[in-house]
């Protein structure tokens, strides 16, 4: 198989059969610290803070910061409260074009919000909020203790619903129903000469087949414009993810996915979560972000097992800001992808690397089918490549330079045209280039005595002996060489 290759910049990530474009995904991270009554290390207000939260999620792709902590800032009775949050959101729409959220757990916060900011004749449509999180766990009847105490005493009890997951599930659905009516308001053009239209979304770990009917309701009432799920899992041992095809996932998905109403879905993503159902270790080792949402999205797309037609993958979340990992600046590509030029045979292995990059040790390869990894990662510099004859004309190996929440531009390998390939002789395992040199490898079941000879095009003898072991490694000085094998007298002769 003979291949022309050359260096490829492509600079977008693009995933084909997604349930959005790419450019319209919602990339969404929740922030905590935001803001805290009892504490110094808050952002709102810390220009540097303020300015380094902006840049972290312009790098990382984030496009919408769901604010913790709204419920603390002084909004009643410090103007200077007020203004720091207008210039906060002022910056993220007009600066880094990012649109907000923020987080309550009742109607009863939102319409404080609504109050006390987003109606305030000093806030424009530029510095209003873009969005009403309501977090009210509804769905943990495995933990009876948290209706018992804080929800019992604080929501259910006083408002006449019992304390009960019943109770709390009853609850949450009559606060989305106020939350949205104060959304509305600020929409209304006899109330505000400059409108706005904030959306309502609803956070989500669990849910069973009643909860997912009452959703959809919600949804097709207007009440509702998308649900945020928890996807909360670790990594396998391997390293590898399987952040799709598990019980609860699964499970919530079939049940929304059975209703009729269309509805956008955002997965939630944990980089650290308190039940130890997070991805903190793998994004400490081999992981990356545009992986998980990769993985993920690859899955929902390519499953015909559930009934997923009426959910739109509208993008994704993660959980939480403190504790993502770092993210540069920049990664560049300042490096050449390097890998073998000549003929390429049949289901034997081949060497590519990334050389010459200084500022970047993580790479994020991409293999068309018909290629595999050969005892390498898909993050290491230099990986071993196992082609079978499958392997297609226009095919690319590609690499990208990472780090564990950016991806940067991809550079490729582009197979243009190749010869019919030739099959190795059944003895053979396979053929392996690296440093100039080539190794064949043999079977386990090669006889004791193998004569080989290898020569170049024009016939001139490079090597020649007996097989000892069951590899012979000799230096690749032309680009085809003729491998002859004899054993008892019969020869067979392969080109690579």
């Amino acid at each position: 198989m003979k291949i022309k290759i050359w260096l490829v910049i492509i600079s977008v990530l693009s995933l084909s059969g997604i349930r959005a474009q790419v450019d319209d995904l919602t990339k969404a991270i929740y922030i905590d610290n935001f803001f805290k009554a009892d504490s110094s290390q808050i952002i709102l207000g810390d220009s540097m803070a303020e300015t380094q939260l902006f840049d972290y999620a312009q790098n990382c792709g984030f496009n919408y910061l769901i604010l913790y902590g709204l419920s603390a800032v002084p909004l009643g009775n410090n103007p200077d409260a007020v203004d720091a949050l207008r210039s906060f959101v002022r910056r993220a729409h007009e600066d880094y074009n990012i649109k907000l959220g923020c987080i309550g757990q009742s109607s009863k916060f939102f319409s404080r919000i609504h109050n006390k900011y987003q109606a305030l004749d000093i806030v424009d449509s530029v510095e209003r909020l873009d969005s009403y999180n309501l977090e009210f766990e509804f769905w943990k009847s495995y933990h009876a203790d948290i209706y018992e105490g804080y929800y019992c005493e604080y929501y259910l009890a006083p408002n006449g619903y019992s304390c009960d997951s019943i109770g709390a599930f009853e609850f949450a659905m009559d606060e989305l129903t106020k939350i949205d009516s104060l959304a509305a308001l600020l929409s209304d053009t006899s109330i505000f000469q400059s409108p706005s239209t904030v959306t309502t979304e609803i956070y989500v770990g669990w849910n069973n087949e009643y909860h997912a009917e009452v959703l959809a309701d919600k949804v097709s009432q207007k009440e509702l414009d998308r649900i945020l799920g928890a996807v909360y899992k670790s990594a396998e041992e391997d390293g590898s993810l399987n952040l799709f095809y598990y019980y609860h996932q699964v499970e919530r998905l079939a049940f929304l996915g059975n209703t009729a109403e269309p509805i956008s879905f955002l997965p939630i993503f944990a980089v650290k979560e308190k039940q130890g159902n997070h991805l903190q270790d793998w994004m400490d080792t081999i992981g990356s972000i545009p992986y998980v949402w990769e993985h993920y999205a690859g899955q929902f797309n390519n499953d015909t097992i559930l009934p997923l037609d009426s959910i739109y993958l509208e993008g994704y979340v993660w959980f939480n800001y403190s504790q993502m990992p770092l993210c540069f600046d920049s990664i560049y590509n300042d490096g050449w992808l390097q890998g073998p030029e000549g003929e390429l045979v049949a289901d034997s292995i081949y060497v590519f690397s990334l050389i010459d990059s200084e500022i970047t040790d993580r790479y994020y390869w991409e293999l068309p089918e018909g290629v595999s990894f050969s005892d390498s990662l898909k993050w290491d510099s230099q990986v071993n490549l196992l082609f079978s004859s499958n392997f297609q004309q226009g095919d690319s190996i590609a690499v990208r330079a990472a780090n564990r929440c950016h991806i940067g531009e991809r550079q490729c390998f582009e197979v243009q045209y190749f010869d019919a390939i030739p099959q190795l002789p059944k003895m053979l395992k396979g053929v392996f280039y690296l440093n100039g040199l080539v190794y064949v490898q043999f079977n386990d079941d090669i006889p004791k005595l193998v004569n080989y000879q290898v020569f170049n095009l024009q016939g001139q003898l490079l090597k020649s002996g007996v097989l000892k072991g069951k590899t012979i490694k000799f230096q690749r000085n032309t680009a085809y060489n003729i491998l002859r094998i004899e054993i008892h007298g019969k020869s067979e002769s392969v080109v690579f």
